[in-house]
C-alpha cells in the first residue's frame, strides 16, 4: 500500500464503534421481535404474514451483524491505507455482503409495515394503494440487488482490487443512476 497523504488522520481503529452499534441495534431488533411475537402470538393469538416478514428481516439483521463483526475483525474501521491487501479484501467482502442484506432487510421491514396497516380495518382504496407500494418495493429492491450483485464479472471484483483489474463491470453512471 502506498503511504497515506498528510491530510489523512492517523491510524485510528474505529471498528469497535461499528461493532458496538451493530450489536446494540441487532439486540434491540431481536428484543422487539420477541416482545412482538409474545404479545401477538400466545396472548392475542393474532400472528400474521407481517410477523413472518419482520421475523425474516430480523434474522437477516443478525446475519448482517455477523458480517459487520467479521468486517471489523478483518480491519474494517481503519483507513484503507493502513490495511494490508488481504485485510482490505476481507473487510470489503464482508461489507459488501452486509450492504446487500441491508437492502433486503429494509424492503422486508417496509413490506411488513404495509401488511400490518392492511390488517387494520380501513378503506379498500388504502389497501389497494398499499398493495401497489408492496409490489413497487419488491420489484425495485429485487432489481437493485440483482444489479448490485451482477455489476461486475467475476463477482469478487466487487471487493477484490486485484480481480477488478481484469473484471468486466458496469459503468459507474449506470450504478449511480439505479441508486
Amino acid at each position: 500500500m502506498e503511504v497515506p497523504p498528510n491530510s489523512l488522520s492517523p491510524n485510528i481503529d474505529r471498528g469497535q464503534n461499528l461493532e458496538i452499534a451493530s450489536l446494540i441495534t441487532a439486540s434491540l431488533c431481536v428484543a422487539s421481535l420477541v416482545f412482538r411475537l409474545l404479545g401477538r402470538g400466545p396472548i392475542v393469538r393474532n400472528l400474521g404474514i407481517d410477523d413472518l416478514f419482520i421475523l425474516i428481516a430480523t434474522m437477516s439483521t443478525v446475519v448482517s451483524t455477523v458480517f459487520n463483526v467479521k468486517q471489523v475483525a478483518a480491519g474494517g474501521g481503519r483507513h484503507q491505507y493502513y490495511l494490508s491487501v488481504s485485510q482490505l479484501i476481507e473487510s470489503t467482502k464482508y461489507s459488501t455482503f452486509s450492504e446487500v442484506l441491508v437492502l433486503w432487510i429494509t424492503a422486508l421491514t417496509k413490506i411488513s409495515i404495509c401488511i400490518f396497516v392492511m390488517r387494520i380495518p380501513n378503506s379498500q382504496r388504502l389497501k389497494n394503494f398499499l398493495l401497489v407500494v408492496i409490489a413497487y418495493l419488491a420489484v425495485v429492491n429485487i432489481v437493485v440487488i440483482v444489479v448490485f450483485l451482477t455489476q461486475c464479472r467475476p463477482i469478487d471484483a466487487l471487493w477484490n482490487p486485484i480481480v477488478q483489474t481484469q473484471a468486466t463491470c458496469l459503468p459507474k453512471n449506470v450504478e449511480l443512476g439505479l441508486s
